[in-house]
């Protein structure tokens, strides 16, 4: 039959602070993250077109085109930064794309 020992060891004040001290410089930097990830920013619909520099109406054919994401918070309707970033990053080789075709 197997028994369940328990031992305990006696341990002074200054071994016990060394233990904590030793497991706290080895999980902290486990749980630190190298580079914080802030948090998301979100615009109304005035400040996401005057970011994109484009107008409100613009703004609403590419919310219905599905290039920019509206995120509705009850009746207000936000853009992230990261959306509208990435739209922007796509919209310029589009008209690049269009004007290099109308000439052909």
């Amino acid at each position: 039959m197997k028994t369940n020992t328990t031992s305990i060891e006696i341990v002074t004040p200054d071994d016990l602070r060394n233990i904590i001290r030793e497991v706290i410089i080895e999980e902290v930097p486990k749980l630190m993250s190298p580079h914080p990830v802030p948090p998301p920013t979100y615009f109304t619909r005035k400040e996401a077109a005057k970011r994109a520099r484009i107008t409100l109406p613009t703004l609403d054919k590419y919310v219905e085109a599905g290039r920019i994401k509206a995120y509705r918070l009850g009746r207000r309707v936000l853009f992230s930064e990261e959306d509208i970033l990435n739209a922007l990053r796509e919209l310029p080789y589009e008209r690049f794309k269009n004007r290099r075709h109308a000439k052909k």
